[in-house]
């Protein structure tokens, strides 16, 4: 998983700095996909989806990974480099799906219920903002 980036997709936006965790699902099966000097984490159940909505028509699968080998892995906060120099870990969360998306959730344990919990449940700071 060296350098490759755990996609998520999100219908709020403005709940990225509050950004604390990313949620797998443990029993979801995740792929790593090659494209050009990029790589990519995502549900192996919705990588057609991904592909077509990022217009990458040129990849490899390189890995598949089973979601409860996840735990444990840290990743940046999608703005390091603005502010926001801290880790943020992935942590199975029971809510995630492949209905849609890309099999992970972001987690702003300020701004939703399930994120709220599944910070709590792991000591994760929840900002007051």
């Amino acid at each position: 998983l060296k350098d490759a980036h755990i996609v998520i997709w999100t219908t709020t936006p403005w709940t990225l700095p509050a950004n604390r965790a990313i949620a797998y699902g443990e029993t979801i099966d995740y792929v790593v996909v090659q494209s050009g000097d990029k790589k990519y984490v995502v549900a192996q159940a919705l990588l057609e989806s991904f592909l077509k909505a990022a217009n990458i028509e040129n990849h490899t699968v390189t890995a598949t990974i089973p979601g409860a080998k996840l735990a444990g892995t840290i990743c940046a906060h999608p703005l390091r480099g603005q502010g926001y120099e801290f880790d943020v870990p992935l942590l199975a969360g029971d809510f995630v799906t492949t209905d849609t998306g890309t099999g992970f959730v972001h987690i702003a344990p300020s701004h939703g219920d399930d994120d709220f919990r599944l910070g709590k449940a792991h000591n994760i700071d929840v900002p007051d903002w």
